[in-house]
Order: C-alpha cells, then structure tokens, then sequence
C-alpha cells in the first residue's frame, strides 16, 4: 500500500526480498489507473495454447462484437496460422488486445513442476451452463448451422457457470467465481432470463438428441455473420475454409500433459508409469443394492473397486463395458460409469489410482439369495469369484442416520473423538461406521468401548496386496475416501447418509429439534433437493482448561471455513448414486439445498485452532448445561467399562510429523504419491505402539487384484 502521490512519476518498482536481500526491477504500468472507467465489459480469455479451430474464436468474437461495447483480452502460448491472422484482423478493428503468455526462464528449476495452461489462468485473468449441439451439422457460407441449437445441461459446470465480475466489488478473478468466493456473495441469473451457452467441440456438430432446442440467431444476425466472413475472407491472407477443425486437447492429454511446453521431457519422465499394467483393478467388497437407493436404476450389484486413470476403461470417449457376470447362462454386462481423474492432473500423475464402482443391473431374484459373484475380464477372459454381501439389500431401512467416517490414520486425539461420539449420541437414532488404518492403543479402545453400545461400528480399512507394483502410485488416506464412504453406504439400508471427520459436528441453533427432525422438516419444505448441505465455521473454544467438569465444551467463538467451502450435507440415498466428501460425486451443485447459517452450521474443530486463543468476532453456545452434565456421566462410564484411566489431556495429531515423513520420503522416491502414508509405518513406530488394521486377523482383508 504505497500512496498514489508517490508512484505517478515512477517508471519502475523495485522489490526486495527480505531474507535474501535480493532485489529486482520491474516496469509499472499505469495504463488502467490514467484512464477513465471503461464503459463496457471487459472480456478476459484463459491462455490458447495449440489452438486451431478458427471458426469456433470468429463465432465467438462476432457474439461480442454484435454486443458492441467490448473489449477482449487474448494471451496466447501456441496458435495456428490460420487462427493468429484471424487475431491480428481483429486486434487491428479494435476489438482484442493480443498478447503473449509467459512462461518460466529456461533451465530454470521450477520449469517442470509449474503448470503454463488450466492452473497458471488466473495469473492471465487478473492481468486483464448449457451444452449446445447444433441441429443443422453442415458448415456453409450462409451460416444456417449457427441458428438453431439443441441443449442440455452443462454436467461438469453446473455449480458455478461464468459470471460478470463488478471490479469495484471483487479483488481477484477466477474461472467462475471471484478468487476465494464461497458462492453467497453473487447472484445467479434465473436460467428463464440468461444462460451460458457452451460449445464444446465434442458436441456442437455431434448428432444429440437433447431436450430442448433454442434459436440462437435471428435471420438479421445470420446476414451480419455472412457479411463480416466475407470481410474478413478478404483482409487476410488465409482463405480460412469452412472446415470445424477438431482441438488437440486429446493428443496433448496422450501425452499426460499439465505443462504443454515440455511435453517430450514429461513424456519421458512419465514413461515410468508404461511398465505397470493400468488396466488391473483393486477390488474391496461386492453388495447387492438396496430397491430404495437412487443407485439401484444403474443395477443390482455394485463392486468397490481402485482402478487407474490411465486404463482404457477410464480413457474411453464412449464408455464400453469390459467386465461381465454369467449367471445360469445369461451373460451381464457392466454398466460402464464415470471415473473421477481429478485426483491424478492434481498429483501430475503421482497417484494414478483412484476409487470408483461397477454396476451389473441382474435380475434381483436371482442375486438376492448369491454368497458369491463370478466377475470375467472380456479384454483376458481371466476371472475370479467374489464375496456377495447382501445384509442391506435383504434389510428394512433404517429409520436415523448412518455417519460415514473417513479413514483414520495414526490417530491420537481419544478426547476429540469422545466429544464427536458422545455428539452423535445425543441424536438418539444413529449408526457410525469407522474405519481405520492405525490408532493409538487409547482410541483403540475407546472405539471398542462404544462398539459395545452399538453406537459405532468399526471396520479395517484394506491396503493393495504387498509389494504390490502400484503401491507407491495409490493414495492410502485422502485419496482413497470415496472407496471408504460408499462401502460404508451398502452396509446398512438408509434414508439418510453423512460423511463427517472426527472433527465435525452439526450445530442446530433450534435446539429442541433432533438432526434427523431438522431434516425431515426442512425437506418437507425444500422437497426437490437431492442433498441438505451445511456451511462450514471453524470453531475455536472460548474457554482453554481441559478438566472433568467439562465447561471448556459450552462456548466457542467461529469464523468462516476458508477452505471448505462446500461444507457438509445430509445426503439422501433415495437421490443419490455416490457419496463423497462434501457434496455427492459429480454433483452439479445445485441439486441441493444450502441451510441458511443463521439456521444451522456446520463447526469445524480445527486442532490448530480448538485451544487456541483466537480473536475471532462470533460466539456461540455449543451445549447446554443439561448436556455438559449428561457428558461428565458419560466420562465416568467410559472409565469405569475400560481398562485405561483416559486422562483429560489433548493429543494433539501427528499430521505434522507424517506430512514431514512424507516429504522426506518423496525426496528419496520423487514419483510417489503423497497420499501413500504406509511408507512412513518405520518413522511412525518410533513414536510408539499402534494398532495396525492388518493385525485384525479375523475381519482385515487387503484389496483384491484383478485384470
């Protein structure tokens, strides 16, 4: 913050680097702040790197110069010919700015591990949904293809859209919303009144039966378009054919690339990966699926299974089934779904495999009675019989609500968990399904305690069989949570399911009502929601002495979750196919119903922030007096049922210690994926004793190989 007086007849700012010393030079622009404000929208395109298709930017650019007041910033990294004279015709009538993207220094050191296209778009930004098809696929000099379109609904970027940005209001762009936007702080525009049109090239001259057709331009505007191709036909030098040249985004993602500009390097160094065989998968349980789960309509059975963003299963354009279940001579084709890559672009291939499930749809009188399945590869024709779990399917549904936790892992915290159990136990109707890796001997117990109670039930979390080739390509912990939850939701026929950390609670601010009421009085209210989903706060305790009287649990002072800002939700199994973390996989976000906070919150019980002195400006009651007192006899019982004295102090975690592990041990194996926590076991055994899942004899089994 440097007053305006002192930088107007400045040329150049120097920063200096307060630990090094170093300084540099930079130029200062004051381009915007010696003009007026621009009385139009400014148009900020994400960087073109390999583009091609010139008629998709000439529709594009026509769209906004029809607008009239515009101006349209383009950075580029690689173009065609053809496309950079279409730009530079464009650039001389005013309507872009052209220029390029930069990119690291040569040889320097962090060229390989930063991206220069999707990541590196808000740097350009700053600087600075609906599918269409059309009806008519015939390209011709009189534009008829551009009139008429059929749509559907943007699946991957339903959540957010695009907006207009008010600059006077936001500090950072991004993609969709405002940098670090949680979403409540714009409107969005009613889909009757303004939608965002999305042209994919995988779709807009592609055959689609979508429901519904729109009339995208008048006869007026198909004129226009004709007479601006004939002028800009005659300004360049190429003859720019009406020919729809298809991106290469699918050779570069060949080529698995998140940094364009080096891609034979990355190529190579990524050829580690070639020896494993990406088609095997890493099964963990088969279930038949309950009539009243929303999944039932993708088949009877589900398999949870890890498989690899670089098999052919999940790089298919067209989705095929490669697996099949025979039954009395009728064969059973997979349902073929979607698999989530995220996970691996993220780690830039580090951990390739990632949960995902298959579906056979069989007829259920005759899998409703199996013990086993029989799954055969169609690629190898190898095949190995599976357990059939059945117990949901075969059950009524449970009237409450099934806690889905994700894996713990070299867990400590027994007071943290005390707190989240007893939480849920005053809900009355509940069932918790934990499953763990690694645990200290005290929560060890504790679990075991509350197992008895049938508030908890406890489950070994698997691992992929040992020295097994992908070992160190597999996430453990973070990553492998989708494989977690949805086991978790064919254990037990429920309406209602959440996925909650130990660390969470739901915070109802009308305390006479259970959270099971909650929801079902609110769904009577919002029927037409697929999910109930809660803001997050972190919450800091206002008072810091842990003692037996239990006061440090009343109040708390929160903030708003800067991180999690999709919160947590109550989903329902009936609307749901898969569960995950925040909100169901592939949601599109707006098939669920937001609470107001004022009515609900979810509190987030940070370990860095729960005993801390925190300065932060709301304060709420947590518990009454009646439930402090409820908790103190809970303690005692604890005590007096178990065979350790569960001293009132708090562990903190270990994540610092295993995140340092891992750090150090991606030094050694650079390829390893950061979420594979087993190869910290020798560092964590220092520590002291733990209870392993693979030392349950009679209940761990490690995933199940198959290709």
């Amino acid at each position: 913050m440097i007053p305006y007086e002192r930088l107007k007849n400045l040329s150049h700012v120097t920063l200096v680097n307060s630990r090094t010393h170093h300084s540099q030079s930079f130029p200062l622009l004051f381009d915007a702040v010696n003009s007026k404000p621009y009385d139009g929208i400014v148009v900020c395109v994400p960087i073109l790197y390999y583009y091609t298709t010139w008629i998709q930017l000439f529709l594009f650019l026509e769209r906004w110069r029809q607008e009239g007041n515009a101006k349209i910033f383009i950075y580029y990294r690689s173009l065609s010919p053809d496309v950079f004279e279409l730009l530079k015709y464009y650039e001389k009538i005013e309507l872009i700015k052209l220029y390029t993207a930069p990119i690291f220094p040569p040889y320097d050191p962090l060229k390989n591990h930063v991206t220069s296209s999707y990541f590196f778009g808000p740097i350009v930004l700053n600087d600075c949904i609906y599918f269409i098809s059309y009806t008519k696929n015939i390209l011709d000099k009189d534009f008829n293809f551009t009139t008429t379109a059929t749509m559907t609904k943007d699946d991957r970027n339903k959540l957010f859209g695009k907006a207009i940005f008010l600059t006077s209001r936001v500090m950072e762009l991004d993609y969709h919303l405002p940098q670090y936007s949680a979403g409540d702080d714009g409107f969005r525009i009613p889909v009757d009144k303004g939608i965002i049109l999305h042209a994919r090239a995988n779709h807009i001259l592609e055959k689609r039966s979508w429901p519904r057709i729109l009339n995208i331009l008048n006869n007026k505007e198909r004129a226009s378009l004709v007479q601006r191709y004939e002028e800009l036909s005659n300004n360049v030098n190429s003859s720019l054919p009406l020919i729809y040249n298809y991106p290469v985004e699918h050779f570069l993602w060949d080529c698995f690339l998140l940094n364009e500009i080096d891609c034979k390097r990355r190529g190579r160094k990524l050829n580690r990966l070639k020896k494993l065989n990406h088609d095997t998968m890493y099964f963990m349980n088969f279930y038949v699926i309950p009539k009243n789960y929303y999944s039932s309509t993708k088949g009877t059975v589900v398999g949870m299974v890890m498989s690899s963003c670089l098999s052919k299963r999940n790089v298919e354009k067209k989705k095929k089934s490669h697996l099949y279940v025979k039954i009395d001579g009728v064969t059973y084709e997979e349902d073929p779904y979607l698999f989530q890559k995220a996970l691996c672009h993220q780690t830039n291939f580090k951990c390739v495999l990632y949960p995902t499930e298959v579906y056979f749809m069989i007829p259920y009188n005759k899998v409703i009675n199996l013990k086993e399945i029989t799954v055969v590869s169609k690629k190898t024709n190898s095949q190995k019989t599976f357990s059939l779990n059945s117990v949901a399917a075969k059950s009524e549904i449970f009237n409450g609500i099934v806690v889905c936790v994700p894996v713990l892992y070299y867990y400590t915290t027994w007071i943290q968990l005390f707190m989240f159990l007893e939480n849920w136990r005053r809900e009355g109707n509940v069932k918790i399904f934990i499953y763990y890796r690694s645990l200290s001997p005290d929560v060890y117990e504790l679990l075991k305690y509350y197992e008895t109670l049938g508030l908890v039930i406890i489950q070994t979390a698997p691992l992929l069989p040992t020295n097994d080739p992908f070992t160190n390509h597999s996430p453990s912990s973070l990553g492998f949570g989708p494989l977690i939850f949805n086991d978790c939701l064919y254990r037990i026929n429920t309406k209602y399911s959440v996925v909650m950390d130990v660390d969470e609670y739901f915070h109802l601010f009308e305390t006479r009502k259970t959270l099971l009421e909650f929801i079902e009085d609110t769904i009577k209210e919002k029927p037409n929601y697929n999910y109930y989903n809660f803001e997050s706060y972190y919450m800091s305790y206002v008072d810091k002495e842990i003692d037996e009287d239990f006061k440090f649990a009343v109040e708390a002072k929160l903030k708003k979750d800067p991180i999690n800002l999709h919160g947590k939700s109550v989903f329902l199994t009936n609307k749901v196919i898969e569960l995950s973390y925040h909100i169901p996989q592939f949601s599109n976000g707006t098939d669920g119903y937001r609470i107001p906070s004022t009515t609900a919150l979810l509190l987030h019980a940070r370990a860095n922030h729960i005993f801390e002195k925190r300065s932060w400006p709301l304060k709420i009651s947590i518990i009454g007096n009646d439930d402090r007192l409820n908790i103190i006899m809970r303690y005692e019982e604890l005590k007096n049922n178990t065979r350790l004295s569960f001293p009132l102090t708090y562990n903190q975690p270990v994540d610092d210690i295993l995140n340092r592990c891992i750090h150090k041990k991606m030094k050694v194996k650079k390829k390893m994926c950061m979420y594979s926590f087993e190869a910290c076991r020798d560092v964590m055994n220092k520590l002291g004793k733990w209870i392993y899942a693979e030392n349950d004899v009679g209940n761990y089994k490690e995933l199940i190989k198959f290709h």
